[in-house]
């Protein structure tokens, strides 16, 4: 059988057609690629807003240490200067001077005084310094400071001398309340 030859309105029929669906398509991919596209920038987007809050969270994290330790840093160097004044005091023998540095009722004052009124520890040290005029207490050692939350403890090593030939290796373990006011004092030999 012969083939049947289409007429030119049968072939531009056709090829309108064919055109017609070709823009279909083409309008369809379009908008596919469109919605694919926005799609990407929307995750994307969601990606890189979480990304920044992870990173300011570890800002804020990092921000808050630094200022951690730089509280510690001053408050130890605050109880480094308090007890830098009291061992000056205590080498003058000025016993009415340190009591400024005392709290109201101190816990623990060396071996022999306990839970005594700051007035109390005043007196005894100015009788102790009577009875050893050439009493002095030399640092060996930095001063370690020990913090919490509330409060401190300060770890002073040196040398304990009641004259220029009776001297003893002493740790000396001082507390500090929230005021920064000594509530505990106490003296150890070293081995």
């Amino acid at each position: 059988m012969p083939r049947k030859i289409p007429n030119e309105s049968e072939v531009l029929d056709k090829l309108a057609s064919s055109s017609s669906k070709l823009r279909i398509t083409g309008i369809t991919l379009v908008l596919c690629s469109l919605s694919l596209f926005l799609c990407i920038i929307l995750f994307q987007s969601k990606k890189i807003e979480i990304q920044h809050n992870v990173i300011t969270k570890k800002d804020s994290i990092i921000t808050n240490i630094q200022d951690s330790t730089a509280s510690i840093a001053s408050r130890k160097d605050t109880i480094i200067s308090i007890i830098n004044n009291i061992l000056y005091f205590r080498s003058k023998h000025q016993a009415d001077s340190i009591e400024s540095f005392l709290s109201d009722t101190v816990k623990s004052y060396f071996k022999n005084l306990k839970n005594v009124p700051k007035e109390k520890i005043t007196d005894s040290d100015k009788r102790y310094w009577s009875h050893f005029p050439d009493d002095k207490f030399i640092i060996t050692e930095p001063i370690q400071v020990l913090t919490n939350l509330s409060s401190e403890k300060a770890i002073i090593k040196g040398r304990q001398c009641y004259n220029s030939q009776n001297c003893k290796d002493e740790i000396v373990e001082i507390h500090f309340d929230e005021q920064k006011k000594i509530n505990y004092v106490r003296a150890f030999y070293a081995k």
